[in-house]
């Protein structure tokens, strides 16, 4: 129900679990710590979507602490709206083993620093797939790879990382199998040689 705390029906869900949000507009710090598929009803900014705030100034506003199993068993976040309101630091932040994760209609925006960031961690190889993802008017990077994230496979469609103060996107790990269609990385103001847009 709308008003509900998403990190409460986190909590409760078993592994493997979907978990539908209903529209509103959520203020908490969540932290996704298992395998979940998490619906929301849109990543816009009206009364029909699902927004989350943050509710902890220098907090991301999501945190991923699992992944996926597997190509088929992936992590889901799809329909909600990241939304900082400029005093938190990032939107969603993926630590730790965060690979077979899926993003699609996701927003992140507004956020301090960046969109969404993979710092990385030593040895382990991520896999993503952003579809229909806007990852635009943050304060860092639309979408960043720390130097210790091995991305061995990043599928980036339709999806718009726009004026960002940093860079739309920024990859400083090894990377292999990116594929970028569609969307649009404009009026971002980092250093070009060093992402693109």
């Amino acid at each position: 129900e709308e008003g509900d705390s998403i990190q409460a029906a986190i909590n409760a869900a078993s592994v493997g679990d979907t978990i539908k949000v209903a529209r509103g507009t959520y203020t908490e710090n969540i932290t996704i710590n298992k395998r979940l598929k998490i619906e929301g009803s849109g990543s816009g900014d009206t009364t029909n979507d699902t927004i989350i705030t943050p509710s902890l100034a220098s907090t991301p506003v999501v945190t991923i602490t699992t992944s996926g199993n597997s190509d088929s068993e992936r992590l889901v976040l799809s329909n909600i709206r990241v939304d900082g309101t400029g005093n938190n630091s990032e939107g969603i932040h993926i630590s730790g083993s965060g690979s077979y994760i899926t993003f699609s209609n996701v927003a992140s925006v507004n956020n301090k620093s960046h969109g969404v960031h993979i710092p990385g961690s030593s040895g382990i190889g991520y896999e993503f797939i952003i579809t229909d993802c806007v990852f635009s008017n943050n304060g860092g990077v639309g979408f960043r790879t720390g130097s210790a994230a091995k991305i061995s496979g990043l599928t980036i469609t339709n999806t718009q990382a726009d004026g960002n103060y940093s860079a739309g996107l920024y990859f400083t790990g090894p990377l292999t199998g990116l594929n970028i269609s569609g969307g649009s990385f404009d009026n971002n103001y980092g250093d070009p040689n060093n992402s693109n847009g």
